[in-house]
């Protein structure tokens, strides 16, 4: 990404970005183990799931250790995006760096890009009424 944001065309960036597609997508995070759980029951019996309570755990564990994997791949991979939010601000598309952030939250599964990309599109918002920058 670096070496299209050097090259100073915006098209080279968007072309970029979709080869980061893949790697975004698999740092999703998986749906919670149990998505509301109602229980209606008011009895106080033990149930069997209360005898499979070391299974439970093991497998909450697995899946804090797999979220935090996936938290570190995306992280790994989001400094990706600064180069390309950063092109599209020197040559002042701001309605590609709104989309490429949108792509990227979509992409993501709602997680939100840093700070440094958010930056770079509201400095391009900024200057959109500033004459000197030609907005």
């Amino acid at each position: 990404m670096i070496a299209t944001s050097k090259a100073g065309d915006w098209r080279v960036c968007i072309n970029a970005l979709q080869f980061l597609l893949p790697l975004v997508e698999a740092t999703r995070l998986p749906p919670p183990l149990h998505p509301d759980d109602d229980d209606d029951d008011d009895d106080d019996e033990p149930t069997a799931a209360a005898d499979d309570e070391d299974e439970g755990t093991d497998e909450e564990l697995q899946r804090i250790l797999h979220i935090r994997q996936l938290e570190g791949r995306y992280d790994a991979i989001s400094p990706a995006l600064i180069p390309a939010m950063q092109c599209f601000e020197s040559t002042g598309q701001v309605g590609w760096a709104l989309r490429a952030l949108d792509d990227w939250i979509e992409w993501s599964g709602g997680l939100p890009p840093r700070r440094e990309e958010e930056g770079s599109a509201l400095r391009l918002l900024a200057g959109m009424g500033d004459p000197d920058r030609g907005g």
